[in-house]
C-alpha cells in the first residue's frame, strides 16, 4: 500500500516517486495498473507508470484506455516475456498506437545493443 512508501520516502528526503506495478508486469496488466492507481491516488508525491505487456495485449489496451489519461500516470512501460530480447515492432504497434493520444513518455528496458536498436527504431516510428 502507499502507506508503506510515504514514510520511507520522507525519511530519505524524497518528495516524489514513480511506481511500477509488478502485478501488471507478471500477472495482469489491467488489475495491476488499477491497484497501482488506487495506491498513488492516496499519497501526494506518488505517481504511476502504466505497465503494458506485449503478451497480454487486450488487458494492456484496456488499461491504457481506462487509466493512462489520469494525471497520476506519467508514462508507459512496454514489456514482454523475455526482457533480454528486443520488442517486436509489429507486436508493439497496437499498444504504441493506443498510447499516442496521451502524449506521455514510453519506457523500454534496453539491456543490450539489439534492444537499443529496436528502441531507436520505435522512437523514430512513434514520435
Amino acid at each position: 500500500s502507499s502507506a508503506q512508501f510515504a514514510p520511507q520516502l520522507q525519511a530519505r528526503g524524497i518528495e516524489r516517486a514513480v511506481l511500477f506495478s509488478a502485478r501488471a508486469a507478471q500477472v495482469d496488466p489491467l488489475s495491476g495498473n488499477r491497484i497501482l492507481k488506487a495506491m498513488v491516488e492516496q499519497t501526494p508525491g506518488l505517481y504511476a507508470c502504466l505497465t503494458a505487456h506485449l503478451n497480454r495485449v487486450d488487458a494492456s489496451l484496456q488499461a491504457i484506455r481506462d487509466l493512462l489519461g489520469g494525471k497520476r500516470f506519467v508514462g508507459v512501460s512496454l514489456i514482454h516475456t523475455n526482457p533480454n530480447e528486443p520488442l517486436h515492432p509489429i507486436l508493439a504497434d497496437e499498444l504504441l498506437n493506443a498510447c499516442r493520444r496521451f502524449q506521455k513518455p514510453i519506457f523500454l528496458y534496453t539491456p543490450n545493443a539489439n534492444c537499443v536498436e529496436v528502441g531507436l527504431h520505435l522512437a523514430k516510428t512513434y514520435s
